[in-house]
């Protein structure tokens, strides 16, 4: 009995094959030729030589897809140097100098931003390095214009930094 069975399924998988292939053009089955079958196995096996290819843009699209899913790097703002409370009264010194320039626009015209980054100050050599960021640079300085800065902050300097050589 189960070999009947097994002939009835074998003869009806046949004569739908047959149907198939032979049958009308609505059929949503597609059986590849053998022709056609040979050739695509032969791209996806590396034989073609659109095989290579096709799997270099593959790997290239897994790339990009996985690059594109990535979530970018927070942006990582550095900490801002410890203030020695020595240095409080020259950076407030430096800051009145700079909000005067703003107002005044005099000696020169300061860019929008300019900020004191660090100061650098050495009480035993008696020097005061007062660095700005880069807005500072965006101003045209002359050899006018320097020696007009330097007096400015002279001019405020407090008692303690007055026998310092400052450097801006």
């Amino acid at each position: 009995m189960k070999q009947s069975l097994q002939a009835a399924s074998t003869r009806q998988t046949a004569s739908t094959r047959q149907t198939t292939s032979t049958g009308p053009a609505t059929s949503t089955q597609h059986i590849a030729s053998p022709g056609q079958a040979a050739s695509t196995q032969r791209i996806l096996s590396g034989g073609h030589p659109l095989s290579n290819r096709l799997q270099l843009l593959l790997i290239l699209l897994v790339l990009v897809l996985v690059q594109s899913c990535r979530t970018p790097e927070p942006a990582v703002t550095p900490e801002p140097e410890p203030v020695d409370p020595r240095e409080a009264p020259l950076r407030e010194a430096v800051a009145d100098m700079l909000a005067e320039m703003y107002e005044t626009q005099q000696p020169v015209r300061l860019a929008p931003g300019v900020r004191i980054r660090r100061m650098e100050v050495d009480d035993e050599a008696l020097t005061a390095d007062i660095h700005f960021n880069v807005n500072f640079s965006y101003a045209p300085m002359r050899p006018e214009t320097v020696d007009a800065l330097y007096e400015m902050l002279a001019e405020r300097l407090p008692r303690r930094y007055r026998n310092y050589e400052v450097t801006l």
